[in-house]
């Protein structure tokens, strides 16, 4: 494979290098784009439709090489390389990329919070707690069960593969809206409870001198009765809504905040590294392992 020893719009001709002018006007259109708002994938995807080539040999562009072509301070004529950009260019890109890091940040310490209300133990279904482990940049996020006698409270998830996790569930649903259906409807099946209330209910009604209160409370008693026994119910209006929710939903870094505070109920973490989204209509999405 070819590699470059001059970064992508420069050549070296007469022993000095110069600008090459069909790779610095790509250059030029790299920062371009990314002032226009276009992403560092969309903008590698762009000049792989064009088909055009960072080394010679065929080589696909990535993220990563658009990220060192927008960091590197020769385009704007540092260490004696003829200037491609202007440095008031440079500086916007600079700025552009500030902000992004710190909405990144903001974005990963609202989703935090998410975890905080809605996580739940996949083992025991108690709350998670989150801690720190190391020290300085090596200090990562943490997320175990709190109920020290779950096997759960002895693993621990790493937050930045939680807040992954979930995005690509997120990202899922709003890729294919589908799959948030929940094809389960409300069914009971008789249990021992609800045999006891219709016996009760039965017996007062064959007997004499019932109360019209006693009547009440074991009518309702044998209705409260069926409704537990039934796990599921028509959640038709509420799969509708979160359908509506997502529609216009676009793929993102980080799940957004209110899309998550609007159509997830529960948020169920397993020690096997997946996370499993519970929608509000009881629809359960498990994510790959994190």
């Amino acid at each position: 494979m070819a590699n470059r020893y001059i970064p992508f719009g420069y050549r070296i001709s007469d022993a000095k290098i110069n600008a090459a002018e069909n790779e610095a006007e790509i250059v030029r259109n790299i920062f371009g784009l990314y002032i226009q708002g276009l992403s560092l994938e969309k903008i590698a995807e762009r000049l792989n439709i064009a088909g055009i080539s960072y080394a010679g040999d065929g080589r696909k562009w990535d993220k990563n090489m658009i990220k060192r072509i927008l960091d590197n301070p020769k385009y704007i004529g540092d260490r004696n390389y003829p200037a491609i950009i202007l440095a008031d260019t440079a500086r916007m890109v600079s700025k552009i990329k500030s902000e992004k890091a710190k909405d990144q940040i903001c974005k990963r310490q609202n989703v935090s919070n998410v975890y905080r209300k809605k996580a739940r133990c996949s083992l025991c279904g108690g709350g998670m707690i989150k801690y720190s482990g190391g020290a300085g940049r090596k200090k990562y996020l943490y997320w175990r069960c709190n109920n020290k006698n779950c096997e759960g409270h002895s693993h621990s998830v790493n937050e930045k593969s939680l807040i992954k996790a979930l995005t690509a569930v997120i990202n899922k649903i709003s890729e294919e809206p589908k799959i948030v259906e929940d094809e389960t409807y409300r069914n009971c099946e008789k249990d021992d409870n609800i045999a006891y209330a219709e016996n009760a209910l039965n017996a007062f009604m064959e007997g004499f001198g019932a109360e019209d209160s006693e009547m009440i409370e074991n009518v309702l008693n044998l209705a409260s009765a069926k409704f537990n026994s039934c796990k599921y119910g028509d959640n038709t209006k509420i799969t509708q809504n979160i359908k509506s929710r997502i529609a216009m939903y676009p793929k993102n870094d980080i799940a957004d905040i209110n899309i998550v505070n609007d159509i997830v109920k529960a948020i169920k973490i397993s020690p096997c590294k997946t996370i499993t989204i519970e929608l509000i209509n009881g629809k359960e999405i498990t994510s790959e392992n994190i």
